[in-house]
């Protein structure tokens, strides 16, 4: 059970106060959602690993490498605004398997029930620009807001668009994204939100249900971290099986499914590729492709937002107090 808090998950309450609310997802769409005793929640910010912990949790919960459905069925995103709400939560009351639900709002605006499992995904920032930048240009922006616009039972008010966007600068959209201000209501869309976000998963790192989780010890520790997660969700894998699962887990392996993997599988076209959706998988492309007065300007930005330095370093490598780092 999680320790008790204000909105404590033994009262049956919330984490915290906050809603969160951007351009494809709005959190009081959990509203009177009720969570089963062995519900799993997958808590990240957008490109940090979800579609990867979500990977790994269909493994575990069906111990096969052949999925029953396509992953975004298996595990939908509830805060999504692409289909309609009704339709989403009809679909998870009739899982009979143990159900994981994809999230990308913050731990403090979830609902928090201290039998559920929160598994909370955290990747370096500036792994998650290269990959947000790369996301923006295989995203059909139209063919997400049309589907935004069917499940709110509004008029579709134009054509998806057909032809991929016009390429922005990759220093030009981090230094914006760098610069900018939280949004509101909507955290991901800066450094300083993404910290905030990831802020509300580190907070709870002493709670028992929740278990953080960071990219690079995914990336470097497939199995070990595969078991670790089996472990905090009570799973007993046959040794046989890890042998199937644990391959079926690595990047090219989900990239070589990807029409069975991507997300927002129910909107046509929302994807310039499929494939493309799973870019590179690895950390550290930030190197070649950043500047050193975009790397100087981000650490600069770092050091104005106060960070604690142990969050610091879980938020670039995950490396906690008890726990070594990998290696940078």
């Amino acid at each position: 059970m999680g320790v008790a808090m204000a909105g404590s998950p033994q009262s049956g309450g919330w984490w915290g106060p906050g809603r969160y609310a951007g351009g494809s997802f709005d959190s009081s769409r959990w509203d009177g959602f009720v969570l089963r005793p062995d519900d799993v929640v997958v808590c990240a910010p957008q490109k940090c690993g979800t579609t990867w912990v979500q990977m790994i949790c269909a493994l575990l919960i069906f111990q096969t490498d052949r999925l029953p459905a396509p992953l975004a069925l298996l595990s939908p995103w509830l805060d999504s605004k692409s289909a309609p709400l009704t339709e989403v939560t009809t679909g998870l009351d009739a899982q009979q398997h143990r159900r994981f639900i994809k999230t990308h709002t913050p731990l403090n605006g979830l609902p928090g029930v201290g039998s559920c499992t929160y598994l909370c995904v955290a990747r370096d920032p500036r792994d998650v620009v290269i990959s947000s930048y790369h996301a923006f240009l295989n995203i059909n922006v139209a063919a997400g807001r049309a589907a935004q616009q069917r499940a709110a039972g509004e008029p579709v008010s134009e054509t998806p668009d057909v032809a991929a966007p016009r390429k922005p600068d990759l220093h030009t959209w981090f230094r914006f994204w760098v610069d900018s201000p939280p949004p509101p209501a909507n955290p991901a869309g800066s450094l300083a939100g993404l910290c905030a976000h990831l802020r509300t998963s580190w907070e709870q790192r002493g709670t028992s249900n929740v278990v953080l989780i960071h990219y690079r010890h995914l990336e470097h520790n497939l199995e070990s971290e595969m078991r670790r997660i089996a472990d905090a969700l009570g799973i007993i894998v046959n040794d046989t099986n890890w042998a199937s699962l644990v391959p079926a887990a690595a990047f090219e392996a989900m990239r070589s499914r990807a029409d069975e993997l991507v997300p927002e599988i129910h909107v046509p076209g929302v994807w310039y590729d499929n494939r493309e959706f799973f870019h590179a998988g690895t950390s550290g492309q930030w190197r070649t492709l950043l500047s050193d007065t975009d790397l100087a300007r981000y650490e600069q930005r770092l050091d104005e937002l106060d960070l604690d330095p142990d969050f610091r370093c879980w938020l670039h490598d995950g490396g906690l107090p008890n726990r070594p780092s990998q290696e940078r």
